[in-house]
């Protein structure tokens, strides 16, 4: 089973090419202004001058430019999270991918260093680090709860919030140090965390 099946993936709408010139158009402008500006700062008018565009084609895009970066931000999160579940199965052994999905996850970041180190640490505040954990965190639990040599257990949450919280904060740390040190040093080294907090979960919930 794929993890994918158990995640439901937003829809993607069909736009023609000329439509998905303009959306791409006013990401980039409106990114470019996040990077010296807060949000607030920020007006469609302006966005569209820069843009080369009439405001009625931002709004047949957009509601507004909270929508705007929500949308950004939404799908920053699903570069990262849904491209790379793809390639996990949970009939495997869910630890021995776990340095390969690592460095997937750090590939598709470090390609894309400097969009995550603003929705990170800009001017705006962006749910980016909210929205990796909580789907983070789920991605454990299905794994605890599929199947596992693991037994169910009450208290595995937290345990499992323990991990999740280290591993979005190294990932965040990662991201402001310019994503250094290099992925595969950051995935072999979360790979060691990763197996000590396996082993410690086969002492506590492992099956006999």
């Amino acid at each position: 089973m794929k993890l994918t099946d158990l995640f439901e993936k937003p829809a993607e709408k069909k736009v023609s090419s000329r439509e998905e010139y303009a959306d791409r158009l006013i990401r980039e402008n409106f990114i470019g202004m996040l990077k010296n500006r807060p949000i607030e700062k920020i007006s469609v008018a302006e966005l569209c001058v820069k843009c080369g565009i009439n405001r009625s084609t931002f709004y047949r895009h957009y509601e507004d430019l909270y929508q705007l970066l929500d949308s950004i931000v939404r799908e920053a999160h699903e570069k990262i999270f849904f491209d790379i579940i793809a390639h996990v199965n949970l009939e495997e052994n869910f630890e021995t991918v776990i340095y390969d999905y690592l460095l997937e996850v750090s590939a598709a970041t470090e390609k894309n260093k400097d969009l995550y180190r603003l929705l990170l640490f800009g001017k705006t505040p962006t749910d980016l680090r909210d929205r990796m954990t909580e789907s983070t965190y789920r991605l454990y639990e299905l794994a605890h709860e599929g199947p596992s040599n693991f037994r169910p257990a009450e208290n595995s949450a937290l345990h499992y919030r323990f991990l999740v919280s280290g591993l979005i904060g190294v990932w965040v740390f990662w991201v402001k140090n310019g994503c250094t040190p290099k992925k595969e040093i950051l995935a072999k080294e979360l790979r060691e965390d990763l197996i000590g907090f396996y082993n410690n979960m086969y002492r506590l919930y492992g099956k006999s």
